[in-house]
């Protein structure tokens, strides 16, 4: 299993006197939110960071709907989406790093995974990004030839997303295997775990739609742990059968302290 992980992994390094005695479950969550606070902020800065460009213009399209450089800034936004599959990718590592209460550098690691899971993710980022921004649009209240249906199909696609989409990512984050592979261990693992999938997407939707309904009180929120917050609340979910199907952690524990 160890030949699946990507070189700069290395750098990851498990404390040991936290081995024993590593707080699980909401206990870790507490944990979290009070000594480790600190890489929940750098988390959620560097996640805002790397979907601002695409949310940015995706405003712009909405605000300009119906004009020329609606379909400039429309473009812009879906090339900014390939940001979104690295970014996800590495943010999911750092939160289960943050649950397997690893030290390293969060910054550092971000940006290092970012780079190695780009070749297996932007294209899965492109598509999610693309239909995230499709979901924005009919939300934002843009004319429909059928809003009732149009409104069911975008929550509809955005519960998918939400309960696979995790999966995959996750996987990229650690395990250096083929797309093809990856889309397959993400639609088995989502069907055996449907429970944890739909519980995780609910809370994130949950979370995405109270901060865009009460904007801008939000706004402090959303600039801390907005993406931090239900993420490491899904990872939670999610994490156990990703890791007891492919052993990560115990894998990133036998590896030497460098």
């Amino acid at each position: 299993m160890s030949n699946q992980f990507f070189k700069q992994q290395k750098s990851v390094k498990p404390c040991a006197s936290r081995l024993m005695s590593r707080k699980k479950g909401p206990a870790r969550l507490i944990e979290i939110g009070t000594r480790d606070f600190a890489d929940l902020l750098k988390l959620n800065l560097m996640m805002i960071g790397a979907l601002l460009p695409s949310l940015s213009f995706l405003g712009l399209t909405i605000y300009f709907f119906g004009q020329m450089i609606a379909f400039v800034f429309g473009f812009c936004a879906i090339l900014a989406c390939l940001l979104h599959g690295p970014a996800y990718a590495s943010f999911y590592r750092g939160m289960t790093l943050l649950l397997m209460d690893m030290d390293g550098p969060v910054w550092r690691d971000f940006i290092k995974n970012f780079r190695a899971s780009a070749r297996q993710t932007m294209l899965p980022g492109l598509l999610t990004g693309v239909s995230a921004g499709a979901q924005g649009l009919i939300f934002s209240g843009i004319p429909a030839p059928a809003p009732g249906l149009a409104v069911l199909a975008a929550g509809l696609s955005c519960l998918l997303i939400q309960t696979i989409a995790p999966y995959y990512f996750l996987q990229a984050a650690y395990l250096d295997i083929a797309a093809c592979a990856l889309i397959k261990n993400s639609l088995i693992l989502s069907l055996s775990a449907a429970p944890r999938g739909l519980c995780a997407a609910a809370v994130v939707i949950l979370c995405a739609v109270a901060s865009l309904v009460f904007l801008p009180v939000s706004l402090p929120f959303v600039l801390c742990i907005g993406f931090t917050l239900p993420g490491l609340v899904s990872m939670l979910l999610i994490w156990p059968p990703v890791d007891l199907a492919f052993g990560i952690e115990n894998a990133l524990r036998r590896k030497p302290q460098r």
